[in-house]
């Protein structure tokens, strides 16, 4: 039994590790997609002026 109730807490501990990992994955991908966004403006802008 206990071997068992071990089993499932990994698997659930890995559960929620992997969610947070792809949550903190998406807030890295949004923050690297603003920068790239603001550089390419910027560089735009940049040669506009």
């Amino acid at each position: 039994m206990s071997a068992l109730i071990a089993i499932i807490v990994t698997i659930v501990v890995a559960v929620i590790l992997l969610k947070l990992a792809f949550k903190l994955l998406g807030i890295i991908i949004a923050i690297a997609i603003g920068v790239a966004v603001y550089f390419i403006a910027h560089s735009l802008f940049g040669k506009k002026v």
